[in-house]
C-alpha cells in the first residue's frame, strides 16, 4: 500500500480503492543473509552498494553497513515504520487481502542451520565460506578470504534459524555462487534460502515481534494479522511465484 494512500486516509480524504492486495510482502521484514551481506562488504563493492542501497535499508529485518557491524534494524527501516504508525498504520479502508508463498503449517524449507551453503574455490576468494544461520551466540556465518586481502571470520549472537523457516524463497546464494563462476569457481550446497517469513506476509508483526518463525499459522487468531484476509501456500514456494491455490484464492475475492 502506497504511502499516499495511508496519508490520504490520515487526512481523512477519499483514497478511491476498495481493494488492497499484496503478494508475498515483506511487512514484517525480509531476509538476506549475513553471511551474504559480510561478503559483499569484504570484497564487492558493488554487491554492498545493494546492500546499503535505500531500498534494501528499509526492507531487510536485520542489515549491517559494513562487515564488523553488529546485526541490527536500520535506521532507515525504524524510519519507515515510525511513519506509517504516525499515519495510523493500516488503514481501515481500503479492503486489505494479502498472499504468503510460504507454508502455514510451520514447516521449514529444508535448509538446515549452521551448514555451508556456498564455498569458493576458485582464486580469487578461495577458501571463502558462507553458512546459513543459526541459532546461539557467536555463531560463524562467514569464512572470507581473498588473495588481496586480510582473513576475517564473521560471527553473530541471538538470531533465529532464519534461513530455514517457513516462507518465500529466494535463491540468494545462488545467485551470488552463479556470479562467482564466471570468474573461478564456488560450489554452492543450499541455493534457496527463506526470503521472505510467513508470518512478515500475513502481517503480524515485525519480525522482532512475532514470535516463533515456525509457529503453525493456522492455530493463530486471525484478528492478529493486521489484515482482513489472508492465505499461505500449502508448501514453501519461491517469492513472488503465482501458483494455481494461491492465484484461485485472489480471484474468488476479487
Amino acid at each position: 500500500m502506497s504511502s499516499s494512500t495511508c496519508e490520504r486516509h490520515h487526512m481523512r480524504l477519499d483514497h478511491q480503492t476498495a481493494t488492497y492486495l499484496s503478494y508475498d510482502g515483506p511487512h514484517g521484514g525480509a531476509a538476506i543473509p549475513i553471511a551474504l551481506q559480510a561478503f559483499a562488504h569484504y570484497r564487492s563493492p558493488a554487491f554492498a552498494d545493494q546492500i546499503n542501497s535505500p531500498a534494501a535499508r528499509q526492507l531487510l529485518w536485520r542489515h549491517i553497513g559494513s562487515e564488523d557491524e553488529v546485526p541490527a534494524t536500520g535506521a532507515l527501516r525504524r524510519e519507515l515504520l515510525a511513519d506509517l504508525n504516525r499515519l495510523g498504520a493500516w488503514p481501515a479502508r481500503p479492503r486489505k487481502l494479502v498472499v504468503a508463498n510460504g507454508a502455514g503449517n510451520g514447516a521449514g524449507n529444508g535448509v538446515p542451520p549452521g551448514e555451508v551453503a556456498l564455498k569458493v574455490t576458485g582464486p580469487l576468494f578461495k577458501g571463502t565460506n558462507l553458512l546459513t544461520q543459526a541459532e546461539g551466540s557467536d555463531v560463524l556465518v562467514a569464512e572470507l578470504r581473498a588473495a588481496l586481502g586480510k582473513p576475517k571470520d564473521i560471527v553473530t549472537s541471538d538470531l533465529p534459524a532464519i534461513d530455514g523457516a517457513p516462507g518465500g524463497t529466494l535463491e540468494s546464494f545462488g545467485i551470488l555462487a552463479d556470479v562467482l563462476n564466471r570468474y573461478g569457481a564456488a560450489e554452492v550446497f543450499h541455493r534457496s534460502v527463506n526470503f521472505v517469513p510467513t508470518l512478515s506476509a500475513l502481517g503480524f508483526g515485525d519480525l522482532d515481534g512475532a514470535g516463533d518463525l515456525f509457529v503453525d499459522v493456522s492455530g493463530l487468531p486471525g484478528e492478529q494479522s493486521a489484515f482482513d484476509d489472508f492465505v499461505y501456500s500449502s508448501m514453501n514456494t519461491p517469492h513472488c511465484v503465482i501458483t494455481e491455490e494461491l492465484a484461485t484464492w485472489v480471484l474468488d475475492r476479487l
